[in-house]
């Protein structure tokens, strides 16, 4: 490609086709948006779900559902350069999770889900304490969770001591979102509702029509 800006834009060009295609397609996509998991030192921050904000302006019935929300504790790139502080002093309008709650107070009918997925901080009194709080402040950008899903990765989660009490993850899950000053009807959204917007799955719609032609095909009842 001649240089690294060279080499970013043909990316960019060939990302933008794919998104062009979901669309197409109402196609749902996942992203991981956690720093983890990087090859190298700072790698993780790539994931930083602010880098999404210009696609789906771009792309606005493109349903994108960025992974891993809750943590609150990384500095999006909107906030500038990563600072030298410890995670857990990373101010709540400063993280991750603020970044998407003021990209869907500003576009509330945008197709950009989290999801809260691996949340091991129910897992772990303080910082629980802590997810609670920030959660709260959330919900001011997006009352009641209307752009949040439920997730789990159990595999990962069945490290976590405990993780079998209690009534599992889901119900840890829906009392962290009660503690969060969330209603019932709201928590059904996070748990199963909002996740039917996400994937397009609605009766009549592109995505919900090639599952039925899936099953109906072999032979298989369509509920």
């Amino acid at each position: 490609f001649g240089s690294a800006a060279a080499a970013a834009r043909e990316i960019d060009r060939s990302l933008d086709e794919l998104w062009q295609l979901c669309t197409q397609q109402d196609a749902p996509v996942m992203a991981h948006a956690a720093a983890s998991n990087g090859l190298r030192a700072g790698f993780g921050l790539r994931a930083d779900p602010s880098f999404w904000f210009p696609v789906a302006r771009r792309h606005p019935k493109l349903r994108i559902l960025l992974a891993h929300f809750g943590r609150f504790r990384d500095q999006t790139a909107e906030a500038g350069p990563p600072g030298t502080c410890p995670d857990h002093d990373v101010p709540f309008e400063k993280t991750w999770e603020a970044a998407i709650g003021r990209f869907v107070l500003t576009n509330p009918d945008s197709l950009v889900f989290a999801d809260l997925s691996y949340l091991s901080e129910l897992f772990h009194s303080g910082y629980r304490r802590r997810a609670v709080e920030r959660l709260r402040h959330y919900l001011l950008f997006d009352p009641g969770g209307r752009h949040l899903v439920f997730g789990s990765d159990w595999v990962m989660l069945g490290i976590e001591k405990g993780y079998t009490r209690d009534g599992g993850y889901p119900a840890r899950m829906r009392r962290f979102l009660v503690e969060a000053g969330l209603g019932s009807a709201e928590i059904d959204g996070i748990m199963y509702g909002n996740a039917i917007r996400f994937l397009g799955i609605r009766t009549g719609g592109a995505a919900r029509q090639r599952i039925e032609k899936f099953y109906t095909d072999r032979g298989l009842p369509v509920k």
